[in-house]
């Protein structure tokens, strides 16, 4: 006797979460997979959420990358002479040389 598991309706939401429809989303492959024996199930669904994390980690690490682009350098202080005029940052360094 072959145990079959129970898989959603078709117009149940979609068990991974996209907010779809199952019959719009990953219910075929929830058939097909119903139908594998439980111990190579198990298997298949752990490598499928560890390529999943992987992904988000990626995902994270791009969107990192690109805050830290937009990020502007620091603004340094800005000093004036005696009679209040802004000094450049190169007046300042051909100064002290």
């Amino acid at each position: 006797m072959i145990r079959k598991e129970k898989t959603p309706s078709r117009n149940a939401p979609c068990p991974c979460g996209s907010g779809k429809k199952a019959k719009k989303c990953c219910l075929n492959q929830i058939k097909d997979l119903a139908q594998v024996a439980p111990e190579y199930r198990r298997a298949y669904v752990a490598e499928q959420l560890i390529r999943k994390a992987e992904a988000d980690r990626a995902k994270q690490e791009a969107e990192a990358v690109k805050v830290m682009e937009k990020v502007k350098e620091p603004v340094l202080p800005q000093r004036y002479d005696d009679n209040g005029n802004l000094i450049s940052l190169n007046d300042s360094n051909t100064a002290n040389a």
